[in-house]
Formats: structure tokens, C-alpha cells, sequence
């Protein structure tokens, strides 16, 4: 594999920090001649190799808004592994207390569960991961019963389609198809139909690639896939795989193929970079919308290991990075972010613990007063019916570049 060129650079500059952008367009080739029309693609490189920018959260938020979701008796929430948002609905998988999916509406009030354990048609050993598709379906994932479950969004049960391996992350595509991928015993990429067919999806035409480590996340226009080690971002469309995004971390970087005998990504070994002594996940967390990607990523020395994120805008190529524990949170007083957990339409999603949003509340209240009063009387409800033990809040937030003027300067 070779990359023929980067096409055109743009150079970022801020009176806080000068980085380089590098936002190339690149022509993938030497993939094999029997893939050769699909494989000519065009990556768009993130750089991310310059030095963190100081920023404040509220310069770079163009909306907020807040959603308190309902605690009762059968809606207590142990963890968010997985959230989705549709038109109408919140789902919320969680896998650590109720084993179920969790549905609110979108102000936060609890509708029902969906599913629950157990070895009969419609129950689940352990649920993995799930989608909503086009019918309002919910498909779920359960890895140990080795099947795939679909209810409507009413919670009954439709059907169950089982499969000869592990079904780990799922994501739908369209055309009643999905994606499925199995972490043992084969690795592979699996497109399941709505009539229960599966097909292995293979990087290029190639069998020996498997897919060990890794996250599914809707992206524009596709699947986002991501996996342990790999620094590419790849596209998953109904009949092949495709490189989408490079993530460049510069000079902190070394070939995947000196860690634990991965085999090499099928672009170019040249391009698999990871940060040396301890990057984890490159990246950890992956969220795409028409106009933003954010994601996380580790970079560990000898003496530290901090969590780093970057928030990149795809039209005009600007990018800011920081660590996480070093970007003031002004809106929610705080010197870290809230962790973002998904994504809907334009909006990145928070998750605010209550007992956090207590804490911080006049502080909160204090910024607000001089900077959004509008948001003050939500403020006020949603404090008057929560406890510290109440279940998350959803903080819904739109992204802007302008207020930090970083191009032209």
C-alpha cells in the first residue's frame, strides 16, 4: 500500500496555541485487482500532534440543553453502556444493574423496559449492544446465547435470529441489514439480514483481517468502526469496508505491528501509528455528526497517563485538543469535561451525574445568572426533582468554533 499524496494543508493558528491541521485528502491504492474499484477512497487526516489548546467550555458551546431522566423503582440506571436517541425516544442499554434497555422520552420521563434475562425466546443471557433501526425496532445483541433479538419500541418481543458466532457490537444500516461483529471465534465483520442470512464483510478482500478489539458508532453516511491499535477509522456500508478518517498523533507513534503481534492494517503499515507506552484505544470513544467528530485518547509517559480528547470540525479543517483533567468546564464549574456518551442529529450528549450537579449547583447558578439567565428556571427544576441518588442528566450541546477565532489569526 502506498499514498500517493496529501493534497492540501491548512495551517490553524490561535494566540493561544499554533498547530498544524492537516486535512488530506489522500488516494488509497494497491488493495488487489479484484477490489480495485471499491478500494480508491479518500481519508481525511486529524492532527493532533500539537500542543494542547487552553480553552474554556462555553467557547466553544453554541447550545445547551437538559434533560433529567426519571428515577423510580423499575427505572434504576447501574451504567449507560451504550445511549441512543431517535425522534421520539431515549434507549439506554445498561448491562450492569437492570440488564435491559431502558426507555425514556425526550423529557426524561421512563416509558419501560425492554428484555430481560434469562435461556427462552425473547430473553437474553447477557445483553451486549443494541440499534434502533427504520421500523423502530429494537435489535439487540446477546453475546452468550449467541442469537440476535428484535422488539418494537413498545418492548414486545418479534423475533430472534441465531447465529454460529458470539454477536458483539451491532449497528444498522439500511435495507434491513445490520452489522454485526463477533469477537470469537472468527473476529469477523458480519452483515446480518433482516431474513436472518449472515455474511462475513472482509477489509479489501481480505479474510485474515480480524476485528478483535473494537467499537461500532453511527457515523455520517455509514458505520464508524474503530479497533485496538489503529489509528484509521473505518466506513461500513452494506457491501465493503472502507478507510474514512486517519487520526495523525505525530511524533508520539510507533507501528502497530511492534505490539503483541497485531497483523498489519491492510492500507499501509507506514500509517499505523500509536502513542508509545500506553495509548489504549486510538481512539477511546468515537463521535461523528454532520458538521463534528470527537473522540478520547491516552497518552501515557514513564510518570503519567492522561486522558486527552479532540474536537475536530470536518467543513473547515480547524481542531482542538486538550487534556481532560486541564480544559475548565465553566458552564457545570468544574476543571474537567463531562464525558460525552453519543450523539443525535447536531447534538453531542453529556452525562451529568446528579450528586455532581447538586455539588455544583450555585456555582452553576452563579455563571448562568450573568451569562444565560434564560437557562436559569430549567436550572431550578431540575434541582427540585432530583436527590444525589437520582438517575443521570443528559446535557445536549452544539458545537461552534466562532467565539475562539482560530482561523485568520
Amino acid at each position: 500500500m502506498r499514498m500517493k499524496k496529501i493534497n492540501w494543508y491548512l495551517l490553524v493558528r490561535s494566540r493561544d496555541a499554533v498547530f498544524l491541521v492537516v486535512v488530506g485528502l489522500m488516494t488509497v491504492t494497491g488493495c488487489g485487482e479484484r477490489n480495485k474499484s471499491n478500494c480508491t477512497e479518500f481519508l481525511q487526516r486529524i492532527v493532533v500532534e500539537a500542543k494542547p489548546t487552553d480553552f474554556t467550555l462555553s467557547q466553544v458551546i453554541d447550545s445547551i440543553s437538559f434533560v433529567a431522566l426519571e428515577t423510580n423503582q423499575n427505572a434504576l440506571i447501574g451504567s449507560i453502556t451504550k445511549l441512543l436517541v431517535t425522534d421520539s425516544n431515549i434507549y439506554i442499554l445498561d448491562n450492569k444493574m437492570t440488564e435491559s434497555i431502558l426507555v425514556f422520552n425526550l423529557d426524561g420521563q421512563f416509558l419501560l423496559n425492554i428484555g430481560h434475562q434469562g435461556k427462552g425466546p425473547g430473553e437474553f443471557i447477557d445483553v451486549e449492544d443494541m440499534c434502533v433501526d427504520n421500523k423502530n425496532q429494537v435489535v439487540v445483541t446477546d453475546y452468550s446465547g449467541k442469537k440476535v433479538l428484535f422488539f418494537d419500541n413498545k418492548g414486545s418481543f418479534i423475533k430472534e435470529i441465531k447465529t454460529s458466532y458470539f454477536p458483539n457490537k451491532i449497528g444498522y444500516l439500511n435495507r434491513d441489514a445490520y452489522v454485526v461483529t463477533s469477537f470469537f471465534p472468527n473476529g469477523l465483520i458480519n452483515i446480518l439480514t433482516d431474513e436472518g442470512r449472515s455474511n462475513p464483510l472482509y477489509f479489501f478482500d481480505n479474510p485474515e483481517f480480524r476485528a478483535y478489539d473494537h467499537s461500532l458508532s453511527k457515523g455520517a453516511g455509514g458505520i464508524n468502526f474503530t479497533q485496538y491499535l489503529d489509528d484509521t477509522i473505518y466506513s461500513i456500508d452494506i457491501d465493503q469496508i472502507k478507510p474514512k478518517f486517519l487520526i495523525d498523533f505525530g511524533d508520539r507513534k510507533m507501528t502497530r505491528s511492534t505490539y503483541l503481534g497485531y497483523p498489519v492494517n491492510p492500507i499501509d503499515p507506514t500509517l499505523l501509528r500509536i502513542i508509545p507506552k500506553g495509548i489504549r484505544y486510538s481512539p477511546l470513544g468515537f463521535y461523528e455528526n454532520e458538521e463534528f467528530i470527537f473522540f478520547y485518547f491516552f497518552q501515557s509517559s514513564a510518570d503519567d497517563r492522561t486522558l486527552q480528547f479532540c474536537l475536530f470540525a470536518k467543513q473547515t479543517g480547524e481542531s482542538i485538543f486538550t487534556e481532560w483533567n486541564q480544559a475548565f468546564d465553566d458552564l457545570f464549574a468544574m476543571h474537567k469535561w463531562l464525558p460525552i456518551i453519543g450523539v443525535w442529529k447536531d447534538k453531542f450528549i453529556m452525562r451529568f451525574e446528579s450528586y455532581l450537579f447538586l455539588e455544583r449547583f450555585d456555582k452553576m447558578y452563579a455563571y448562568f445568572s450573568a451569562n444565560k439567565p434564560n437557562y436559569l428556571s430549567r436550572l431550578e427544576e431540575i434541582k427540585k426533582s432530583i436527590t444525589a441518588n437520582s438517575n443521570p442528566i443528559l446535557v445536549f450541546v452544539s458545537f461552534d468554533f466562532g467565539s475562539l477565532k482560530l482561523m485568520g489569526m
